[in-house]
Order: C-alpha cells, then sequence, then structure tokens
C-alpha cells in the first residue's frame, strides 16, 4: 500500500457552470514517493463524504481527465468531477442553490494489485455558481 498526494479545488465557474444539479471539482492525484501523476482513473476510484450525510447521499456522476497543454496528448493525473445530491429518503436529485457551499472529503483509492489499495484524501470547500438563486 502507498500513499497517494490528493489536493482538491473547486471547478465552480460562473461563466460556464449551467447545471444546478452538480458541482465541480478539479482533482490532482499523483505518487507520494516520486511525484508522478496517476493516470487512468474512472469514478469507481475516487469517493466523496459530506456532513450533510444523514440528508443528501453524495454521487460522482462523472469522472475525466484531463491532459497537459499545448498538445493534450500526456494525461496529467489531473481529473474533472462531478458531483451530485440526492435526498437520502427518496434518492431523487436535489439542485444546488446558487452561492450555496459545501465540504467534502475526497478520497482516492487504486487497487495495488496485491489486494490493497494505494490512497489519499483531501478536503475542499466549494460554493456552486449553478442552480436556484
Amino acid at each position: 500500500m502507498a500513499r497517494l498526494i490528493v489536493d482538491a479545488v473547486s471547478q465552480e465557474s460562473k461563466s460556464v457552470h449551467e447545471d444546478g444539479y452538480v458541482l465541480l471539482l478539479f482533482v490532482s492525484v499523483c505518487r507520494a514517493d516520486s511525484g508522478a501523476p496517476v493516470n487512468g482513473l474512472g469514478r469507481e476510484h475516487f469517493r466523496v463524504c459530506s456532513p450533510l450525510g444523514a440528508v443528501f447521499e453524495m454521487n460522482i456522476l462523472g469522472a475525466e481527465e484531463l491532459d497537459w497543454e499545448p498538445a493534450d496528448t500526456e494525461a496529467a493525473g489531473c481529473y474533472s468531477l462531478r458531483v451530485a445530491r440526492k435526498w437520502a429518503h427518496n434518492g431523487e436529485l436535489s439542485e444546488w442553490n446558487k452561492l450555496e457551499s459545501a465540504c467534502f472529503g475526497v478520497q482516492v483509492r487504486v487497487p495495488d494489485g496485491r489486494g490493497e489499495f494505494d490512497q489519499g484524501q483531501t478536503a475542499v470547500r466549494i460554493e456552486s455558481c449553478g442552480g436556484r438563486g
């Protein structure tokens, strides 16, 4: 089991975000021992937790790896995540209010091939730019 360095920031943008049902996270994942980016991850490698967990279930709807500029030919180990929340009591999507803040724990778990996981985590606070309001 190896340690991963995970950094996350808000990817919310007033100019491009119009989906009030998701919050956008930008996550960087690299290996602690070498600093090498961790490539090829999908949404199944990411987990989120929230203090709102008793009321809402947080769901990662998508994880897209980005490429280094300008050639866009080398994977960066940086990911764009789409996080939605569903009401815990009925499973329906809940729209975020504009300027609503949310805190998340973000964890990355990658199988190491020996039945264990390379992993790391961080915390991030996001303010919604989409949604109602």
